[in-house]
C-alpha cells in the first residue's frame, strides 16, 4: 500500500536507473514537508554530495605517508640486526671446534697410512653395512607377516599411525610453533 506522496518500488531500479524527475520531486517535496531533524540532516548530506567538488589530496601527500611508514618502529622479531653477543658466541664456538676437527684430520689421516688399520675400518664398515641390511630385511619381512596375519593388525597400524601424527603435532603445538616451517624469502 502507497500513499500519493511515495512512488512504488520498483525491485529492478539500479544505481544507473535513478529516479524519474517526477518521482524526484515527489521526494524533495516530501522531505521539504517534513521539519524533523533526521530529514534536515539527510537534506544537508544530500546537498553536501551533490555540490561538493571531488578532492584531491596534496602533492606531497604521498612521501609523507611513505615518510611516517618508514620511521615507525618495527618489532623485534622483524629487526635483523646482529648484536655483539651473537658474533662473541660464533667465535667461541670456531676457537673451541678447530682443534677438535684437527685432532679427527690428524686420526683420519693417521688411519688411512697404515695399511692394517685401513683394512680393520674397511671391514667394520662392510660388516655394519651388511648387519644394516640383513635388520632391515628382517624387518620387512616381519612387516609383511604381521600386516597378513590377520585384519585386525592391519586395522591397528592404519589407526595408530595417525594417532602418532596427532599426538606429533599436539607436542608440536605446546612447544609453540602454530605453523609448519617455510623456507620462503627472508623478509
Amino acid at each position: 500500500m502507497h500513499n500519493n506522496t511515495t512512488p512504488p518500488h520498483d525491485p529492478n531500479r539500479t544505481p544507473e536507473t535513478e529516479f524519474s524527475e517526477e518521482e524526484l520531486a515527489a521526494l524533495q517535496a516530501r522531505q521539504a514537508a517534513e521539519e524533523s531533524p533526521t530529514a534536515q540532516a539527510l537534506s544537508w548530506v544530500d546537498a553536501l554530495l551533490r555540490n561538493a567538488p571531488m578532492l584531491t589530496p596534496s602533492a606531497e601527500f604521498a612521501e609523507r605517508v611513505m615518510h611516517a611508514i618508514a620511521t615507525m618502529p618495527r618489532p623485534g622479531w622483524k629487526r635483523r640486526e646482529l648484536s655483539v653477543g651473537v658474533v662473541l658466541g660464533l667465535l667461541v664456538t670456531a676457537l673451541l671446534s678447530v682443534p677438535f676437527l684437527a685432532g679427527a684430520l690428524f686420526a683420519l689421516v693417521s688411519a688411512l697410512a697404515d695399511a692394517a688399520i685401513f683394512s680393520t675400518l674397511l671391514q667394520i664398515g662392510v660388516s655394519v653395512v651388511s648387519g644394516v641390511s640383513g635388520l632391515l630385511g628382517e624387518v620387512a619381512a616381519q612387516m609383511q607377516t604381521l600386516v597378513t596375519a590377520s585384519m585386525w593388525n592391519t586395522i591397528l597400524i592404519a589407526l595408530v599411525l595417525p594417532a602418532a601424527a596427532l599426538w606429533g603435532r599436539v607436542l608440536w603445538r605446546m612447544w609453540g610453533v602454530t605453523q609448519w616451517p617455510t623456507r620462503g624469502p627472508k623478509s
